[in-house]
């Protein structure tokens, strides 16, 4: 839920604490429709990394989320964009995924890379085998200079 500190002004945060306690009273299950200002933001981010958040809300607001309890509506956490009332709805710890999940992507990158490489190496030797000189054509500024000056002086 966004709140505009521009549209709001100096009772922008009163404006959060009062609604905050609404939403605290709804639940998780809260409708939110008609409460907040109208924004592009996405009303509900789904499962990301906070380093994803980061960059869509500043370092400011993805430390303020980190330390949010799942489940319970809290805020305002400040952003670049205004304040927002945030339901952190799941946490899941980072892992490290086992190399069977990602053995497809893996290989795919890894075939990636080994064609780019080769690619490169080709054009190495290809551009070893031949010597490349540009022939630039000759300026015909300077003919047609001439001639202009000869028209422009000859007698009508």
């Amino acid at each position: 839920m966004f709140l505009s500190p521009e549209r709001r002004g100096a009772r922008a945060s009163a404006d959060a604490a009062q609604i905050l306690a609404r939403l605290r009273v709804a639940g998780p299950d809260a409708d939110t429709a008609r409460l907040g200002d109208a924004t592009m933001l996405p009303a509900e981010l789904p499962l990301e990394p906070v380093r994803e958040v980061r960059l869509s809300f500043g370092e400011g607001f993805a430390r303020g989320i980190e330390a949010l309890a799942p489940g319970e509506w809290a805020g305002p956490v400040q952003s670049s964009y205004g304040l927002h009332l945030v339901l952190v709805r799941e946490r899941v710890p980072a892992s490290v995924p086992e190399l069977a999940s990602v053995r497809p992507e893996v290989e795919r990158e890894v075939v990636a890379e080994r064609r780019r490489r080769a690619l490169e190496a080709l054009y190495r030797r290809l551009l070893e085998k031949y010597t490349v000189e540009i022939e630039r054509p000759a300026s015909s500024s300077s003919t047609g200079s001439a001639s202009a000056t000869a028209a422009a002086g000859a007698p009508r």
